[in-house]
Parts: C-alpha cells; structure tokens; sequence
C-alpha cells in the first residue's frame, strides 16, 4: 500500500512555523551596541570610585589616628618609666633657661639629656621634653615623629640634634603637668608664691588623674618656617588669661592661636592622660580647662 505523504507537514513547512524574534539594537549594527556597553561600564566604574575614595581617604586617616594613638601610649610608658627613676617626680614639661645650663645657679637642679652617643645636652635640646624622654624610648625618635618625612629631613640636617627635639607628634601640657619656663611661670619664684605650687609635680599630687591631659596632637613652624604636623609644646585654653582664639577651629590661623593643637583627625587631636590611658578629642571639649589642670574647677578657671 502506497502512503500519500502529500498530506503530511514537510520540513518546509516547520521551519516556516518558527518566527524569529531579533534583537532591536542588532540593526544598528555591532559598533552601537559595543559604544552602549562601554558607556554603561564607564559609568558604573565613576559610581564605584565615587564610593570607594572618600573610604579610602577616611581608612587612611583612621590608620594614621590609630599609629599616633599607640605611639601615645608608648610615650606614656616612657613617661611613667622616668618618673620611677626619679623617685616619682614627673618630667619637667619644658625647663627654664637655667634648668639648660651646665651649672645652673640658685639652687636649681640641672636637666640632664643625652644623644644616643651619651654626649651631654645643654640649653634647648635640654629645656624640650624629647632628648630626656628618649632613652626610655631606646632613642627611637619614629615613635616620637608619625610623619617619617619630617623625621627624615631633620636626620639630613647638621643641627640634628636641635631641631629634632623641635616637632614631635604630640606637645606635652607643660603649664599644668611637669611646669613650663620662661615664658610660663613654672619655676618663677614669684609666680609660686602668689599661686603655689599650680602644677602637677609628683605622680602622687593628681587628684584626677583619668582626666588630666599629658600629651596631645600638636602643630607648629619648623626650623626653615615650614608648617609640621608636631610642636613639643601645648599651651591650655588658659592660664591666667584667655589664650585661644574664640569660635571653631580655623587651620588657616597660625599654630598659636590654639596653643599649637592639632585636631588633624576629623576634628579630633589624640591625647593622652596622666594615668596613662589615651584617646581622642574634639576642639570643643579640648577648651574644658578641667583637662588641663588638676585644680581647675570649671570650663573657664584660670589662674587668678
């Protein structure tokens, strides 16, 4: 028996059944669609580098909070270590003129300071706190200097041993912890008389020790006039005037207008305490005299 395959679908008439739906973009051709894509990817990668830069910039300042956070604590170490060598006398903050000298007169008490060679150390390199902090430190001068350009210019210079004592990381409170020479009052005959004894001189004498400033991120002119992100020196808000300048913290204004403070970490300068915890601050809880003094009883006491 002979089938009539005249009757059934052919391949032809399959195919013909299948409608191919086309890509729109494919008829203008491939160069448009590659431009689209590259467009496209192009914009994805501004998003992300949107995203990504200011979260790199705050990592970098965290890291950079964090070192100079440790390198505070070990200077508070440092601190501690001198004051058990000197029968719990705290270091002096920054000595007077005569403190400086070989043989000083009147009774005081000369400031020894050593470079690394054991070589004696007189006038400013011995009045400043760094060369008589250092050997506690094993004469690491890095730990003193967080920003290693700064360090390594001063180690290229002939008066090395000068300027490095000129602009560590962080300024000591030296009004209020240790006593400050000429120009403060620390070791003015008639200054103590009026006043007494107004700083912390003994590590037994702080009363509140978890609260009183040691050491906090300074700014300052280095020995060529060039702005450095160190001063060995912090002056209070106070003394026995007002000595900041009012209102928000503006960076254009020379260094002393805030006692050489630095907040250089989003609004925060690292600090250190007297009983040897550390931290950060604002601007505005820096201006609490409370933290500066031991004896201060508000936000604005000052010396009468």
């Amino acid at each position: 028996m002979i089938s009539d395959h005249s009757q059934l679908p052919g391949p032809a008439v399959a195919t013909s059944a299948v409608r191919v739906r086309r890509c729109p973009l494919r008829a203008l051709g491939p160069t448009a669609f590659t431009l689209i894509e590259l467009l496209v990817v192009i914009a994805i990668i501004a998003v992300l580098v949107a995203i990504a830069v200011p979260a790199l910039g705050r990592a970098r300042g965290l890291a950079k909070q964090t070192r100079e956070l440790s390198a505070s604590s070990q200077l508070m170490t440092a601190y501690t270590l001198y004051a058990n060598d000197f029968r719990g006398a705290v270091m002096p903050g920054y000595g007077s003129v005569a403190h400086g000298n070989a043989a000083p007169v009147g009774g005081t008490q000369p400031l020894i300071a050593t470079d690394d060679n054991g070589n004696r150390l007189l006038g400013q390199e011995a009045r400043r706190y760094p060369w008589r902090i250092a050997p506690y430190l094993g004469y690491n001068f890095a730990g003193l200097y967080d920003d290693p350009k700064v360090l390594d210019n001063y180690r290229r210079r002939e008066d090395y041993l000068y300027v490095v004592s000129l602009s560590p990381s962080l300024g000591i409170n030296a009004d209020f912890v240790g006593g400050k020479g000429e120009p403060g009052f620390g070791f003015n005959p008639m200054a103590l008389r009026r006043w007494g004894r107004f700083y912390v001189s003994k590590i037994e004498e702080a009363r509140r020790p978890s609260d009183l400033l040691v050491f906090v991120s300074a700014r300052g002119v280095g020995p060529d006039g060039e702005n450095v992100p160190g001063f060995h020196i912090v002056d209070s808000p106070r003394s026995n005037f007002e000595r900041w300048t009012p209102g928000a913290f503006d960076r254009s204004l020379p260094a002393e207008a805030y006692g050489n403070v630095d907040p250089r970490h989003g609004g925060q300068a690292v600090v250190s305490y007297f009983d040897g915890h550390g931290g950060s601050l604002k601007m505005d809880d820096l201006r609490d005299m409370r933290r500066w003094s031991d004896r201060a009883t508000a936000p604005d006491w000052q010396l009468p």
